[in-house]
């Protein structure tokens, strides 16, 4: 701000304007700027955001595991009844002397050996692949706090609750969403073998409608 001064003679001089800041408060200042808009900004971690972005992102990864959960118990349902409906069929068949039809030599073969082989071996197929869906699947790592192995690993029930208390909101956040992953991991793997089993399985059922409306 400048300022108005009168000298000893009645003039009246202008003061060299003082200083608002010293050189060091004006480089804190632009440093903090600086920090605040840019890097600072781009390194903000989970832990800044407080108590609600700690909640969002455990109530996230809390959904996403209630959401496999249920993904694989339905692709362990539907592989149960694809196993269900190929055995009754392949009872059926055997029962009605299909499965002996093609045990022969097959240059002895007629159309409806034929058949019966495709069939079988279809519904077979099916079958198999359901049993691989309801097998067990390997789990995550044995280091986790969700899975149930890696919580039969700890020496007492006091050390894993002690293990558990000792990690934060975020970090338990983390262990679910880890786990949503293997989770994930292991519904590929099932739906892959569901798809396999539902396609063997729809070719297997039309070839024994096929043999029982035109061939037996």
């Amino acid at each position: 701000m400048n300022e108005i001064r009168e000298n000893a003679g009645g003039g009246i001089v202008q003061a060299t304007p003082a200083p608002e800041e010293t050189t060091g408060g004006t480089a804190a200042k632009l440093m903090a700027s600086v920090g605040g808009g840019g890097t600072g900004r781009r390194s903000e971690s989970l832990a800044d955001k407080g108590e609600p972005g700690r909640v969002t992102v455990y109530s996230l990864a809390k959904d996403i595991h209630e959401h496999l959960s249920s993904t694989l118990t339905f692709a362990d349902q539907k592989a149960a009844f694809l196993f269900s409906a190929v055995a009754a069929v392949l009872a059926y068949l055997h029962t009605h002397g299909v499965t002996k039809r093609w045990l022969m030599n097959p240059l002895n073969w007629r159309i409806g050996d034929g058949v019966a082989c495709v069939t079988i071996i279809a519904l077979v197929a099916a079958a198999t692949f359901a049993l691989l869906v309801i097998a067990p699947r390997s789990g995550p790592s044995i280091c986790g706090l969700i899975y149930w192995k890696a919580i039969a690993d700890f020496e007492s029930p006091e050390d894993f609750a002690d293990r558990v208390f000792s990690v934060d909101s975020v970090g338990l956040a983390r262990e679910q969403l880890q786990d949503c992953y293997h989770l994930a991991q292991i519904c590929r793997r099932k739906y892959s073998a569901v798809n396999r089993a539902i396609w063997c399985g729809c070719i297997g059922l039309a070839g024994a409608v096929l043999y029982v409306a035109f061939v037996n």
